[in-house]
């Protein structure tokens, strides 16, 4: 069946559940115990599901620091303190990115990088107060109205779609497509 792992601060090598759906629930932080671009996560096409309370997931975004996700299916991430960062680069085919909150109340200055090797598609509401996303394939961010307050540099390979509802935000820094893609801010 799935699989359910409770602790404090997790530092993870790797978990491998093929085809099977993992859920962290941590009270400290989750983050890469080496620090490097090897897988944490390999589900397959299995969901992945981590929140935790009082710290962040990932490190300190300098790009090795990321969690390494290779799935297809959802990712759900909630990481609820002040000022709560979430750094996850999905190395899969395709990004899914379900409801993720970074803060601990709307809009308090959590931090959410994503980096993916493929498409980014989006099943469920990002809220954070910094969004930057880089993607190796088109990014579509379009199906749900976010709450963001700030987008940061983001770059696409083909289209660059993002929703914001009727909420004010602030384009800091430039979104850059390659091969000529679109770019759709709502």
């Amino acid at each position: 069946g799935d699989n359910t792992i409770y602790g404090g601060d997790m530092a993870l090598e790797t978990i491998t559940a093929t085809n099977k759906s993992v859920t962290l629930t941590a009270i400290g932080a989750v983050t890469d115990a080496y620090n490097n671009t090897t897988d944490n996560f390999s589900l397959g096409n299995g969901n992945l599901t981590i929140s935790t309370s009082s710290g962040n997931i990932g490190a300190t975004g300098s790009g090795t620091g990321y969690l390494d996700v290779n799935t297809t299916g959802q990712i759900d991430l909630s990481a609820t303190s002040f000022w709560a960062s979430i750094y996850i680069n999905s190395t899969g085919s395709s990004t899914d990115i379900g409801t993720v909150t970074a803060g601990s109340a709307a809009l308090d200055n959590g931090v959410f990088e994503l980096a993916s090797a493929g498409d980014i598609t989006q099943s469920g509401v990002i809220t954070s107060y910094y969004l930057l996303v880089t993607g190796s394939g088109a990014v579509n961010l379009s199906t749900q109205e976010n709450i963001i307050v700030m987008l940061n540099a983001s770059s696409a390979v083909g289209d660059f779609s993002f929703d914001n509802g009727n909420n004010n935000i602030t384009i800091n820094g430039a979104i850059n497509t390659s091969s000529n893609g679109n770019i759709t801010l709502d």
